[in-house]
């Protein structure tokens, strides 16, 4: 009686896997089939995770914005107002306190992605600051008046 093993040494017969060693033409363990992927590689064809495939008639996609800024579309740049909202705290009075408030909101609905109401609030914004602007060149004009017209009656006496 022989047996499939040699005794002496512990190895199977020649021809024969050896323990765990798969035969010939049978699938390794852990080795892709015919057809599939390697595992950490891309499928063949499709996109990689996160972006979109080129199909016929779609332009590419712009790259996403670095992290910490706040992604824009095409034709985005939205002004926020800030440093002349400052101006006109000084010469606006509570229309330039008003548009400093909403100035500083403006990057956070942008960062939100809601672009139509950035644009809404930046030009809220501007005609805030305009209008600040405008009584305060008014309100200083007409106090130059007074004071010139009060400064010359005082004189005449």
């Amino acid at each position: 009686m022989s047996s499939p093993q040699n005794p002496s040494d512990g190895q199977p017969p020649y021809g024969q896997p050896q323990y765990g060693q798969p035969q010939y033409g049978q699938q390794q363990y852990g080795q892709p089939q015919h057809g599939q992927q390697q595992y950490g590689q891309p499928p063949q064809g499709q996109p990689l995770y996160g972006q979109q495939g080129y199909g016929f008639g779609q332009a590419p996609m712009a790259p996403p914005a670095p992290y910490g800024q706040p992604q824009q579309g095409p034709g985005q740049a939205i002004p926020n107002y800030r440093g002349w909202s400052i101006f006109s705290i000084f010469f606006g009075g509570i229309f330039g306190i008003i548009a400093l408030i909403m100035s500083l909101d403006i990057d956070n609905i942008k960062a939100r992605g809601d672009f139509g109401a950035a644009q809404n609030k930046s030009n809220t914004v501007k005609t805030l600051c305009i209008i600040g602007n405008v009584l305060s060149v008014i309100g200083y004009t007409v106090t130059i008046i007074v004071l010139a017209t009060a400064t010359s009656a005082v004189s005449n006496y």
